[in-house]
Formats: C-alpha cells, sequence, structure tokens
C-alpha cells in the first residue's frame, strides 16, 4: 500500500471585505427596500428660486395657508392691479396719476421715483412706462392734473353779481389773483414747480395750452352769462384764445417776479389788465 502523501499547512486565504462607498454628506436617508440596505440621498437639497416671469402655478394657496400670497401684493408675471383691471387706457393712466400724485405729497416731487409709483398703484415698473414714456412726462402730466383739480372754481362766479362797471373791474382783479394763489398755494403744485428735476419754463410751456383752453372757455362764459345785459356795451371786442395765451402769460410773469403783496397785485391786475377788457367806468 502505497503511503499516503503528507500535506502541508494551507496557506491562509485573505477575507474579503464588502465594499464600503464613501460617506456622503449626512442628510435623509431613505430604505431601497424592505430588509435591504438603506442609502443616503446626500445633503437636503434647497428649492431653486424661480426665474423672474416664470408661470404662476395654477394652484395657489389660499389667505391663512402655508405660502399664500398676502393681499395686494405682486404675483411673478401677472399685473395685478390690486385685483382690478383697469377697462381702458384712461383708465389705467388715471390710476397711475392718482398714485403719483399720492406719491408727490408724501415725499415730494424730487423723492418719487417709477419704482414708488409702481408700488403705490400695485403694478410693475415697466407698465408704468407703458402708459407715461418717462419720469418727466409723468410729473408734467401730474402738474397738470392738480393743477386742474384746483381750478374748479370757474371764473363766472367772480361777474355773476356784476351790476357795473366797476364790479366787471374787480371780477377780473379777483379772478386772477385765485388762478395765482392756485398756482402758489398748492403744495404739490408748488414742489413740481420748484422742487422737481423739470425746469420751470418746461413745466409752464407744457401747461400753457391745457390753462389757455380753461381760460378761453371761462372768458367766453363770462361774456355769454355773466354779464348782464345792461354792461353788454361794456365789453371790448377781443380773441378769445389770444387774450386767454396773454393771461396765462402774465400769470407765469408773476409767479417769477411777484408783484407785492395780494392786495399790491390786486390792484395791478385791476389797473392794467381789467380795461383789456372793459370798458372805462363811466
Amino acid at each position: 500500500m502505497a503511503p499516503m502523501a503528507v500535506q502541508g499547512p494551507r496557506p491562509a486565504q485573505k477575507r474579503k471585505h464588502p465594499k464600503v462607498a464613501p460617506a456622503k454628506s449626512a442628510g435623509t436617508a431613505k430604505s431601497s427596500g424592505t430588509t435591504g440596505t438603506v442609502k443616503s440621498t446626500g445633503a437636503a437639497r434647497t428649492a431653486k428660486p424661480a426665474k423672474a416671469g416664470a408661470a404662476v402655478p395654477k394652484t395657489v394657496p389660499r389667505n391663512g395657508e402655508p405660502g399664500a400670497i398676502p393681499p395686494g401684493a405682486l404675483v411673478p408675471g401677472r399685473i395685478r392691479w390690486a385685483d382690478d383691471t383697469p377697462v381702458s387706457a384712461d383708465d389705467a393712466r388715471g390710476r397711475i396719476l392718482a398714485a403719483a400724485i399720492d406719491c408727490v405729497r408724501r415725499f415730494g416731487a424730487d423723492k418719487t421715483g417709477m419704482d414708488d409709483v409702481a408700488k403705490a398703484a400695485s403694478i410693475t415698473r415697466p407698465t408704468v412706462y407703458k402708459y407715461f414714456g418717462s419720469r418727466n412726462e409723468l410729473m408734467m402730466a401730474v402738474f397738470l392734473r392738480v393743477l386742474d383739480g384746483q381750478l374748479d372754481r370757474g371764473l363766472t362766479d367772480f361777474f355773476n353779481d356784476a351790476r357795473s362797471v366797476d364790479d366787471l373791474y374787480d371780477g377780473v382783479a379777483e379772478s386772477c389773483v385765485f388762478m395765482l394763489g392756485v398756482l402758489r398755494g398748492d403744495p404739490a403744485i408748488q414742489d413740481i414747480l420748484y422742487g422737481s428735476r423739470l425746469s420751470l419754463e418746461e413745466l409752464l410751456r407744457g401747461a400753457a395750452d391745457m390753462l389757455v383752453g380753461v381760460m378761453e372757455v371761462a372768458l367766453g362764459d363770462v361774456i355769454a352769462t355773466a354779464v348782464i345785459p345792461d354792461l353788454a356795451t361794456s365789453v371790448r371786442p377781443f380773441d378769445l384764445q389770444e387774450a386767454g395765451g396773454w393771461i396765462i402769460r402774465l400769470l407765469y410773469s408773476f409767479l417769477v417776479w411777484p408783484g407785492g403783496t395780494e392786495e399790491d397785485e390786486r390792484q395791478l391786475f385791476r389797473r392794467y389788465l381789467s380795461p383789456i377788457f372793459f370798458r372805462d367806468p363811466a
């Protein structure tokens, strides 16, 4: 019987250890199965900010719910107009003007910017520029709107009780003092005249057409309705448009170069302006 071969000790075998993936940042772990291993999903990701002009989600949280948009706040990509869309371009311009007037009265003309007006009107800055091409154009419109609103007293009121040529002279003087007081007295008008970035010449020239039109209509009403028939022969012939423009130029000169006290200016108007429209008292 052949002798058995004696084998030496077997060389030690290296144990195979399962490979371990490099540790990731701590984060939320999720299971890959019911009995499988658990793997890390990495650090929690933060939501990327929405791009400008991105579409608004169809489902918007209601008031009181998490993520709800406060009433009156602007929604990205949407013009809200405080949830009251204008019915026309004139309506839109009127609302922007109202917001601009409010800003001028609150902040001053020089410190009122297009962003302030947009915020006050609950719209975007580009929407303001859609209706007013520049800040100067908007300030000019504010000036005209405030001035038009202050000239609510018709000139006929100064002549309705006139029973003599002297009364007509007084009516001319009082109506001019009134209009000059409007130009000087309203804080918003004064702020735009002397505190805005618009030159006084540019503002007054821009307002001239509107004022001349108002004056032309007012003079016509005075002659047609306020002057009693007994005084009709006292009215001198004159061109309404030309006379309206001349009066506005005169008022502008008083803004730049005052004529003293209010009473001094009243007497100047009576002495030098009244005779242009009415014949001398007998």
